[in-house]
């Protein structure tokens, strides 16, 4: 009896029949009120079906929808980081409470070895004297003698010095400068920053060295100024009735069916050292005449 109660309400429930005129007896009720009701009862069946399923939905999304709980840790170590940073990755948020620190707090640049020629008995000062011998006006001039060799090496010490300055510099001044974080990193993203910064120091150092060293030799060349050698420009001096004029002129080289003039190349050079009686070429060894 209850349940028949029950299935006539849900297939009679009208929510919409107050909206019209009040129900009247079936007996006294027109086509048109029948064809209205059935409208209205369509409707609320369809009403209550979406009530229920948003419902359902809500309930659901509710009861799934995980709760986030904010837990702040004080100064943790670095083990205790590492395990959160493990855990919780894409939610762990860890501020510095300083976002900037030098490189030499806690990294130390130091270079392994220079080249071996920079240690070697060859950039000695007995070594350059010993070349360089005598300093006898006559044997002064000739673009001939272990002199020239001399300067080379003793320009080649002078290198070595430059750059070991250079590089010491650089160093100081890269330790001065500052590594910048607002959040605390793990070690594998910490270490990947200094390998990268490290790298770009090795190469920006001597490159740095490299624009300076062409720079200086483009305007020895660029002013045409000659050694003391004069083995890369002639100067020649008239006789007094012209007044003393000094002219100068570029001096070519030819080597190895191959030639070149310091007036257009700045590192014009030849493989080979001539003497007042022999002529002896020096395999592997090139002489750049173009700058002092």
């Amino acid at each position: 009896m209850f349940c028949a109660r029950f299935q006539h309400s849900i297939r009679t429930m009208n929510l919409y029949h107050k909206v019209q005129k009040p129900c009247l007896p079936e007996k006294s009720q027109t086509t048109n009120d029948i064809l209205i009701i059935q409208r209205q009862q369509i409707a609320t069946r369809f009403y209550i079906i979406v009530f229920v399923l948003a419902l359902i939905v809500i309930i659901t999304f509710t009861g799934l929808n995980s709760q986030i709980h904010s837990v702040k840790v004080t100064s943790p170590t670095e083990l205790i980081f590492e395990q959160l940073q493990t855990q919780y990755s894409s939610s762990l948020s860890c501020p510095c409470s300083r976002i900037a620190i030098q490189y030499s707090k806690f990294l130390s640049v130091k270079p392994i070895a220079y080249h071996q020629v920079c240690s070697s008995y060859f950039i000695s000062s007995n070594f350059i004297e010993l070349l360089w011998g005598t300093e006898s006006y006559e044997s002064y001039y000739w673009n001939v003698d272990m002199k020239i060799l001399s300067t080379q090496f003793r320009l080649l010490a002078s290198f070595c010095s430059l750059v070991k300055n250079l590089i010491e510099q650089k160093i100081e001044i890269f330790s001065s400068q500052k590594f910048i974080s607002v959040e605390a990193l793990t070690r594998h993203s910490f270490q990947t920053q200094i390998d990268s910064i490290i790298d770009h120091f090795i190469v920006q150092a001597p490159t740095s060295f490299r624009q300076i060293h062409k720079y200086i030799i483009e305007m020895i060349h660029a002013n045409q100024l000659h050694n003391i050698f004069y083995t890369n420009w002639n100067l020649t001096i008239s006789n007094p009735n012209d007044n003393y004029i000094m002219s100068t002129s570029p001096i070519s080289y030819n080597d190895s069916n191959s030639s070149c003039s310091c007036a257009t190349m700045s590192t014009c050079s030849r493989s080979l050292l001539t003497n007042n009686n022999k002529t002896e070429i020096l395999s592997g060894k090139m002489f750049i005449y173009n700058s002092d």
